[in-house]
């Protein structure tokens, strides 16, 4: 797809986010949502920040420890919080489904002087560990809510269509990449026969190098994994505590069924094509808010996870922009190499 095209189908994304938005704001009322944003206090967002950051924190952590186990030598620990601050940026401002960042961190490590083979093992396995643990608490709050009735029609069949559809994306994704014959990446381009092709060859013979080393951690090192999961899955449910802090500022507490579902279910939309799920996120809190029956605005509420993200998108940005001119002279040469520029202009080499 050409840069033009790429262009329109990102802004045609973005205008229709917009125009969930929009749509949502003239239903509400802008009185409604700003006295509702009102009685949410400065201290109530900072005591907000603060545990999700401890959670960020601690995913970073989980990074590092994947990444040592790869790479060996040690990568200051502030630079991968700002890494990583930087590839959720990207991820959430562009049609990526969430994973748009990855490369992005994969790059900045590149400029920490990890080779880019054992930046792609840390990345993929530290994306795939969090999905797991994100699905198994899927999973576990799902049957406890099932346990004690609390979850029936379009929920039920929201929350089991979802946790059923990851689940067997992540066997899938497990079974092929310990199985020695198959690989999860690999058997995608020989599915549709792309190893065949020549812009494909050379690819694919290092996605089986990634793919090798990746299989090594999960059957070598399985405790690690076992561990990382467990921990992933504690994460959470600490992010839970973030909702229900968001809640208590507006001035209604949530109970640990509500504060579930609040999670999960508009959480979903993240996965659409649009840019950071604008207008769909919204819409998800207001239609999830409107079904459990709790008396405060939807809207407001995704409105002051929107505030955190903007916080959390100029920290990532601003520290992509100041290595942003390595970042990208890094990409260029990967992707193109010194060749492709001097032959198609000849004039800036003399």
């Amino acid at each position: 797809m050409k840069f033009a095209q790429k262009a329109f189908v990102y802004l045609f994304l973005l205008l229709v986010g917009l125009g969930l938005l929009v749509n949502l704001v003239i239903q509400t009322g802008l009185g409604n949502i700003f006295d509702t944003l009102k009685s949410f206090s400065i201290i109530g967002f900072i005591a907000f920040w603060v545990v999700y950051f401890t959670n960020f924190v601690f995913l970073t952590w989980r990074w590092e420890y994947i990444l040592k186990h790869f790479h060996g030598k040690k990568v200051p620990f502030w630079r991968l919080i700002l890494h990583r601050f930087s590839g959720w940026a990207v991820s959430l401002i562009t049609p990526s489904a969430q994973v748009g960042g990855e490369p992005i961190r994969v790059m900045l490590l590149g400029q920490e002087g990890v080779r880019k083979r054992d930046a792609v093992f840390s990345v993929v396995v530290d994306k795939a560990i969090q999905l797991t643990g994100l699905v198994l608490f899927g999973l576990v709050g799902f049957l406890f809510l099932l346990s004690r009735h609390l979850v029936s029609g379009d929920i039920f069949w929201a929350l089991f269509v979802s946790i059923g559809f990851f689940g067997v994306f992540l066997f899938w994704f497990y079974y092929a990449s310990i199985h020695p014959e198959l690989g999860f990446f690999s058997s995608i381009l020989r599915l549709f026969r792309l190893h065949k092709l020549k812009r494909f060859k050379k690819k694919y013979n290092k996605i089986l190098i990634v793919e090798d080393a990746i299989r090594s951690f999960h059957t070598d090192h399985w405790r690690r994994f076992v561990m990382l999961v467990v921990l992933s899955m504690l994460s959470e449910c600490f992010e839970m505590i973030e909702f229900w802090i968001i809640g208590h500022f507006m001035g209604f507490d949530f109970s640990l069924a509500e504060t579930f579902l609040i999670k999960a279910l508009p959480n979903i939309t993240l996965l659409l094509p649009i840019p950071g799920a604008l207008g769909a996120l919204e819409s998800a809190h207001v239609a999830i808010f409107a079904i459990l029956g709790i008396p405060i605005s939807g809207l407001a509420f995704a409105l002051i996870l929107r505030i955190r993200d903007i916080v959390n998108v100029f920290i990532g940005l601003t520290h992509l922009s100041s290595n942003g001119v390595g970042v990208l002279k890094r990409y260029f040469i990967d992707k193109f190499g010194k060749g492709f520029f001097r032959k198609r202009y000849p004039k800036l080499f003399g």
